[in-house]
């Protein structure tokens, strides 16, 4: 203790001595991000030609021949949505090479990135245990075996859940592997028939309530890609006026689109009928919304009446309706927009509570951003006829047809492809057009639902 005392007060005196860094207190340094980084780099320039040469191309210090590996070509960064004024500007590295920066989309892949169903169509392939088939993963549910509480002294056992249906960032993956079956309820039927499980392992098991476990998932998921989609418009609420995602019909529009089964409004990708729901006879209360992934326990009543179907497919254009007299049709299918029912959509009352007031503020947020824009009028210094044009009244009020759009325009401001796509993947799992006069035998072989140009 003697020798350490002494070398102890000489390390405090000469770290006192020592210049501060004038650092503040309380101030933690930010970690940038890293750059995205590809397989991209410069391939050096060489000239086949033998003229101006005095030696042979193998003698150079890097020819094609003795080192091809600098010479193989790979893909650049694939051109992003949106970029800012510096990311646009190359840099120049310490070996004064250019980076590999990604460049902006043209208007016309912006087009492309705002269809969802060519979004579902280039996601990466998976295997489908039921069909055999090699479809992309929007078509497919994964189900990844995960342990089961057992004795100690008794055999493992796993079960097989569904994962990665919920976004990445409410719940991440659970396991790396797993197998993908459609996303059909038929194909959870035939694993229990055909017990194709099995391949994942002897000790492999399936609850019987794993089709509702899955729908529930399904839904959920459209509820979490509203919450997202909020998020993402008030980042950006620039031209919220010219440029709409989501946007509520008036009731003289949605009587139109009834009366003639056409939703003629460019970008449309989706309309959604959610009324409001009904309060508790009981109780005068209406439903707590319910964004849990556990299962509802309190579905509310049962309904006396048949519930009309999920999802029905509207032409996008009056001039779309197939002419009788023309002896030689177009093989190309007119484009369609689906409508989807509220009641049957989200027959459980929790989460349509969730989904109407999850709808609603995609509404406020967006009406925000007008204001913000264009300034909040006041009805104070407004005349009894402009109050009267701007206050809607009869047909022109409000109606409960939520219409979602998503162009080359709207995702600058945002992407509404996900929920789209999470939207007709309810719509394929619960079968919709398939032909339910096949046997059950038969039922596991159907494809994929066509997706509507």
């Amino acid at each position: 203790m003697p020798r350490i005392l002494p070398r102890l007060l000489k390390a405090l005196q000469e770290a006192r001595s020592r210049p501060s860094q004038n650092r503040p207190p309380n101030v933690y340094r930010i970690k940038h991000r890293n750059r995205t980084k590809s397989l991209w780099r410069p391939v050096p320039e060489l000239s086949y030609s033998p003229r101006g040469r005095t030696h042979s191309i193998l003698l150079d210090e890097l020819n094609p021949i003795f080192n091809h590996d600098n010479y193989v070509r790979h893909k650049t960064l694939p051109p992003k949505v949106w970029l800012s004024d510096s990311a646009q500007k190359t840099r120049a590295g310490a070996s004064g090479r250019e980076e590999d920066r990604p460049s902006t989309m043209s208007k016309e892949e912006r087009d492309w990135w705002a269809s969802p169903y060519l979004r579902m169509l280039s996601g990466p392939l998976r295997r489908c245990l039921v069909s055999t088939d090699n479809l992309p993963a929007d078509f497919l549910i994964k189900l990844a075996p995960m342990q089961l509480p057992v004795p100690r002294t008794a055999r493992k056992a796993q079960t097989l859940l569904p994962d990665g249906i919920e976004h990445p960032r409410f719940r991440h993956r659970r396991h790396g592997s797993g197998v993908y079956i459609m996303c059909r309820k038929v194909a959870v039927d035939y694993l229990v028939e055909k017990e194709a499980y099995k391949v994942v392992g002897q000790n492999v098991s399936i609850h019987s309530r794993l089709a509702d476990q899955i729908g529930h998932l399904l839904r959920l998921r459209v509820l979490q890609e509203l919450e997202l989609l909020a998020d993402r418009l008030q980042c950006r609420p620039a031209k919220a006026q010219d440029h709409p995602i989501l946007r509520r019909l008036t009731r003289a529009e949605w009587q139109d689109v009834k009366n003639t089964g056409v939703i003629p409004y460019e970008g449309a990708i989706a309309l959604l009928i959610v009324p409001p729901l009904n309060r508790d006879p009981s109780t005068k209360r209406r439903p707590e919304p319910s964004t849990s992934p556990l299962p509802i326990q309190d579905a509310g009543p049962i309904p006396k009446k048949p519930l009309p179907p999920i999802s029905v497919l509207h032409l996008a254009s009056k001039e779309d309706f197939i002419d009788e007299d023309v002896d030689e049709p177009s093989m190309i299918p007119n484009a369609k927009v689906p409508l989807y029912n509220g009641l049957a959509l989200f027959p459980a009352r929790p989460q349509r509570a969730a989904l109407y007031a999850a709808l609603n503020k995609l509404l406020y947020v967006e009406r925000r951003a007008r204001w913000r824009e264009h300034g909040r009028p006041d009805p104070s210094v407004m005349s009894a006829d402009e109050k009267a044009d701007k206050w809607a009244r009869g047909d022109q009020k409000a109606s409960h047809a939520y219409l979602l759009c998503s162009d080359s325009e709207t995702v600058l401001r945002a992407d509404a492809v996900p929920l789209a796509i999470a939207l007709w993947r309810i719509r394929m799992w619960e079968g919709l057009g398939t032909r339910y006069n096949l046997t059950p035998e038969q039922r596991w072989k159907l494809k994929p639902i066509p997706l509507p140009s």
